[in-house]
């Protein structure tokens, strides 16, 4: 039989009884014990005893779960941080002879195209991939500045005579426009393109002339002129701003179009 154990109200014995019983003489001091209110305040101290340690228990768990929450973040934060680390070591280059686009290290300044095993002048991909992400947004202003820093290095290249082509052709890219002040005729007008001048008369007709094929070009107050290969007379163009169409063109004839 189970036996619960209690203490003698009168001189403090260890004694032993049965659950059931209601009262126990003290083998020590004779003394009468009333079991049944010894019994329950034992089992009220249980009671207390076990709810202390659940308590106690339960937030040990809490804090233990906290801390390794706490820990987990801290990981995945070093773990973001080393692949920001990381990417931010590389960047998006695109093959001048494929087209591919690849990550390259920063530092470096040349690669090799793991796809057709071509060297990359990494500036001049880095630029053709500026250039095509520009135009896959439509910001051809910005594509063609990017296509033609990349034609100064590599005036050459294939994809950037493409990326200037498409859109000189289906945006008609005029880096100036000025117009042509006539006695007799109006709305007659020059614009400034990759690679060529056009005049354009009022009937709608351009007359092309390649910035390559200019000779001796000069310019006053009110004008600019030029010789052109097949015309003996010399080309004078009475213009809006003809120093900065001057300049335009002298830095033309080199490939630059700042």
């Amino acid at each position: 039989m189970k036996l619960v154990s209690i203490t003698c109200p009168n001189c403090g014995a260890k004694l032993q009884a049965t659950p059931n019983a209601k009262t126990l003489t003290c083998d020590y001091c004779n003394c009468d014990v009333m079991v049944d209110d010894e019994v329950k305040r034992v089992q009220l101290q249980n009671a207390e005893q076990a709810g202390y340690e659940f308590e106690k228990g339960r937030r040990r768990a809490i804090e233990e779960a906290e801390q390794a929450a706490k820990q987990a973040n801290i990981e995945a934060e070093r773990r973001a941080e080393e692949e920001r680390r990381l990417a931010a070591s590389y960047m998006w280059v695109t093959c001048p002879n494929c087209g591919t686009d690849l990550k390259v290290k920063k530092d470096l300044t040349v690669a090799v195209c793991k796809y057709c095993n071509h060297d990359i002048n990494v500036p001049l991909g880095l630029e053709i991939c500026w250039a095509r992400g520009y135009l896959r947004t439509a910001n051809y202003k910005e594509a063609m500045k990017a296509y033609l820093r990349a034609y100064k290095i590599d005036p050459n290249n294939k994809l950037i005579k493409w990326g200037i082509d498409y859109i000189n052709e289906k945006y008609n890219y005029t880096f100036i426009r000025v117009n042509v002040p006539h006695m007799f005729t109006k709305d007659e007008s020059l614009e400034f393109r990759f690679n060529c001048m056009a005049y354009i008369k009022n009937s709608g007709k351009e007359e092309i002339y390649n910035y390559s094929d200019m000779q001796n070009i000069d310019h006053d107050s009110n004008s600019f002129w030029f010789d052109y290969p097949g015309y003996v007379r010399r080309h004078s163009f009475t213009t809006e701003a003809p120093e900065y169409v001057y300049h335009f063109l002298m830095n033309a004839k080199q490939g630059v179009y700042d």
